[in-house]
């Protein structure tokens, strides 16, 4: 049975029934929104950091303890799930407002420590109770919020947007292709987006054509692994956020609701066909990438710039 990584082991994944749910489009439409009207002022404001590494030594020295006491477990459960998380964790935390958390930078470290604890239900009797609870709060807030932040996430992944903290993010052209399109068209371009910048099957942030003609055939995609010693090719992060862009259904079963069998929804079929074959979508993807590639790196050539957003809407609805 292969885990939520792609690796052997128990599933992981509890989602809903997946049919034709656009769960993620809608998330991600409400994050690059919230991009493209931000306050050039905001932009200005000083942000406060969190070392990283810091935190991350805390949290190691977290699961030591945790480990002498006997929770072996669950330190390999938090581990994998937290070592993960604690860079998007730290960011979470620079963002709240200075009423919540403090603005010294040494302050804002013990805030984001006792907030760990916190999500990692680590024990800390020390600390007072009306802080303890709201830590706990802190923390449920991040946790409550994963769709945004995994929204975030994707969306820097795939460039459609241009900086990596909240604060001084902006929208790409591809980001805002993609606010002018919906339904079936803004499905498409995100595949494509994906497809023209895939690194492989194994991508968590970028469908692979292999996953693509695998989910068209009659079976589907089958993400258990009965061979505990075969690894499952595919992300489960790619294929939960096709399923809630509603361009596969997935069958569940068992009381826990693990997931069996991706399969393309039929409505689906025409877009998943017309993103394998190379044609408009394509060319009008590959120049805005052409044209990000330019901005960010000053010295590329400055040929990319001809393709111009005007056109490629043109394309895209071609």
């Amino acid at each position: 049975m292969a885990s939520r990584l792609g690796h052997p082991g128990p599933a992981s994944v509890r989602p809903r029934r997946y049919h034709g749910a656009v769960a993620f489009e809608q998330d991600l439409r409400a994050y690059l929104e919230a991009r493209e009207h931000e306050s050039s002022s905001y932009s200005t404001l000083p942000r406060r950091r969190i070392d990283v590494p810091e935190l991350h030594r805390h949290f190691l020295d977290r699961l030591r303890t945790m480990e002498k006491s006997g929770q072996r477990n669950v330190v390999e459960n938090l581990f994998d799930e937290w070592s993960k998380k604690l860079e998007r964790f730290a960011r979470y935390i620079e963002t709240l407002p200075k009423a919540i958390a403090p603005v010294d930078r040494h302050d804002l470290l013990i805030f984001a420590r006792r907030a760990l604890d916190a999500a990692i239900e680590y024990p800390d009797p020390d600390l007072p109770l009306v802080e303890r609870l709201e830590m706990q709060r802190v923390a449920q807030e991040f946790i409550g919020g994963h769709a945004l932040a995994l929204s975030e996430s994707y969306a820097l992944e795939n460039r459609l947007v241009r900086g990596g903290y909240r604060r001084r993010t902006r929208l790409t052209e591809l980001g805002r292709v993609f606010l002018q399109l919906r339904g079936k068209d803004a499905v498409r371009w995100l595949m494509t987006n994906e497809l023209v910048q895939g690194a492989g099957p194994f991508d968590p942030w970028h469908v692979s054509r292999e996953l693509l003609q695998e989910v068209m055939t009659t079976r589907g995609v089958t993400p258990l692994i009965v061979d505990r010693k075969g690894i499952f090719q595919y992300s489960y992060d790619t294929l939960t956020r096709l399923a809630g862009l509603g361009v596969f259904y997935a069958t569940v079963d068992g009381p826990e609701e693990i997931i069996l069998e991706f399969h393309a929804e039929p409505a689906m079929r025409e877009v998943i066909e017309a993103v394998l074959e190379s044609g408009p979508w394509h060319t009008a993807v590959r120049a805005l990438l052409d044209d990000e590639r330019a901005f960010v790196l000053p010295d590329a050539s400055g040929s990319a710039t001809e393709a111009t957003t005007e056109h490629t809407k043109l394309v895209v609805h071609e």
